[in-house]
C-alpha cells in the first residue's frame, strides 16, 4: 500500500488557456467501476455532444477528458451534470481555476491509460485543443485521432507538482522538459 504522506513529483496538465473564457472538460472519477465510468462518459458525450476519452489512473480510478475546446458556460453545465466530490465543486466556478490532471507516473503508479474513446453525436463539430493532444500523445505514448475536425493551437501549461501537499508547486522552468517537447515538435509555453 502506497504511503499516503509520502510526496510524489509528477507532471501535469491543466484544463485552461491564456483566454480563461475557454476549458477543455476535465474530471477524475475516484473508486468507481468500469461500468460505471463508461456510462458517465456515454452520458456526457452524448447530452452534450463531445467525444470524450477515459484513462485509467489507477485500480478503479480514472480521468474522463475531452479535447474539444468549450467556452466557460458550457463548461459549468456539464460540469453541474456529472458526478463531482462536493468538497471541490465551488473550485469550477471560478474563471481563473485551472484543473491539472496527471500526466506522467505518480510514485508507483502507471502513466495514465487509454481505455476508451466515446464519440459525441456525429454533429460534433467542436474545435480540437492541439496542445492538449501533443502533451498526451507524448505522455502517454497514444495516438489521438483528430480525424477532420478543426484545431486550435492554443496555450496551455505543463506543470510539475508534488503530491500530498496543500499547494501544489508549480515549476517555472524544466529543462529537460523543455528539450523533449521542442524535440518532439511541441512548443508549449512553460513559464
Amino acid at each position: 500500500m502506497e504511503n499516503k504522506s509520502k510526496k510524489v513529483f509528477c507532471f501535469g496538465i491543466t484544463n485552461s488557456f491564456e483566454d480563461k473564457t475557454k476549458k477543455l472538460f476535465f474530471n477524475e472519477y475516484d473508486n468507481w467501476s468500469y461500468h460505471d465510468i463508461i456510462e458517465e462518459a456515454t452520458y456526457l458525450s452524448k447530452v452534450f455532444d463531445i467525444d470524450i476519452y477515459i484513462f485509467k489512473s489507477s485500480e478503479n480510478n480514472y480521468h474522463l477528458i475531452s479535447f474539444d475546446i468549450l467556452d466557460f458556460n458550457k463548461y459549468l453545465t456539464i460540469i453541474n451534470w456529472c458526478s463531482n466530490d462536493g468538497d471541490y465543486l465551488y473550485n469550477f466556478y471560478d474563471v481563473n481555476y485551472e484543473y491539472v490532471l496527471r500526466l506522467s507516473n505518480k510514485g508507483k503508479k502507471n502513466t495514465p491509460m487509454l481505455i476508451k474513446m466515446i464519440k459525441g453525436d456525429l454533429k460534433n463539430e467542436n474545435t480540437l485543443s492541439l496542445k492538449h493532444i501533443k502533451a498526451y500523445e507524448y505522455f502517454t505514448g497514444y495516438k489521438i485521432v483528430i480525424g477532420d475536425k478543426k484545431v486550435l493551437d492554443l496555450d496551455t501549461k505543463i506543470v510539475a507538482y508534488q503530491t500530498n501537499k496543500e499547494k501544489k508547486v508549480w515549476v517555472k522552468k524544466i529543462l529537460f522538459l523543455h528539450v523533449h517537447f521542442v524535440l518532439k515538435g511541441l512548443k508549449l509555453n512553460l513559464f
